[in-house]
């Protein structure tokens, strides 16, 4: 039986991707190719591995089978190429995803720090939201999730990395803010300005709203923290995101915190893999120099 690196790689991007289209992108080989690599495999294995549903592939009960042999397979030839870097400068790419807060608030100067102490590794960033960097990473398009929040999840291997703090906050002129206290009931009716579904973000402020049972005024719901900083500076409402978002426009008095001790906002930014992959030097080494870098 002879099945090689290539049939295993090409297995496993076409079981995540659905796709031949999409599956050979990612492996920089024709449809065809990709194809013919498949049926090889299957003609090996005396088995087929995939059926089509409309449009798309899936595996059938022989290819799930294989899959977790697979993954491991996969994951351990990159445990004995990272073993041969340990010795060396180390060199190569990392794909990281990071929530959005993550991405422009703090990751900017710890991949500034980063570069200077490994200038061989070259770091590619997608901005996401929690749901979709976990997503990534369980499907194996990304090495490194940076998120906020903990995630329950046995799919991963989760490293605590900072404290964070969500903060609500309105324009300086709103008149919570003139207030040095508030009560819970001071926010019903408030008009906000939410993150988008599927930010954790979000679901802590629900969370609190709900277990206050203070009814609000939802106006709008923007992407990222920047856009919502920038809607409540327009006066479209008050909100609440991290406090990393909102150090300089406190200080310049464009925003003004809103003081909310009944609220319970605080909570870990924390990295996460795939715990079915096996960390490679080159990974732990980006891990460990975010854990010991201070914003």
């Amino acid at each position: 039986m002879n099945i090689s690196y290539k049939h295993l790689r090409a297995f496993h991007v076409l079981a995540v991707r659905k796709s031949v289209t999409q599956a050979a992108v990612k492996l920089g080989v024709s449809q065809p190719g990709l194809s013919q690599i498949i049926s090889r495999l299957e003609t090996t294995l005396g088995q087929p591995l995939f059926v089509r549903t409309g449009q798309k592939l899936i595996l059938n009960e022989y290819g799930r089978s294989i899959m977790p042999f697979v993954r491991k397979v996969l994951s351990d030839l990159e445990e004995i190429q990272g073993f041969f870097l340990q010795d060396v400068l180390l060199k190569g790419h990392l794909k990281i995803g990071a929530s959005s807060t993550i991405a422009s608030s703090l990751l900017p100067t710890l991949l500034g720090a980063y570069a200077l102490a490994y200038p061989g590794v070259r770091v590619d960033v997608q901005v996401g939201n929690h749901a979709s960097i976990v997503a990534n990473i369980e499907n194996f398009d990304t090495d490194l999730g940076m998120i906020s929040g903990l995630e329950d999840n046995s799919r991963l291997h989760i490293r605590p990395w900072l404290d964070d703090e969500l903060w609500v906050f309105g324009p300086r002129d709103h008149p919570l803010c003139a207030e040095h206290t508030i009560k819970a009931g001071d926010l019903h009716g408030c008009r906000w300005v939410f993150r988008e579904t599927g930010s954790n973000t979000r679901r802590i402020i629900e969370r609190e709203l709900l277990r206050y049972r203070i009814g609000i005024h939802s106006y709008c719901e923007l992407g990222s923290g920047e856009a919502v900083k920038s809607a409540v500076q327009a006066g479209l409402g008050i909100s609440c995101i991290s406090k990393y978002l909102l150090d300089r426009e406190i200080v310049q008095g464009s925003l003004r915190r809103i003081e909310t001790p009944f609220f319970r906002l605080h909570r870990p930014m924390s990295m996460v893999c795939a715990a079915e992959r096996k960390v490679t030097p080159l990974l732990k080494s980006f891990m460990d120099f975010a854990e010991s870098w201070q914003p």
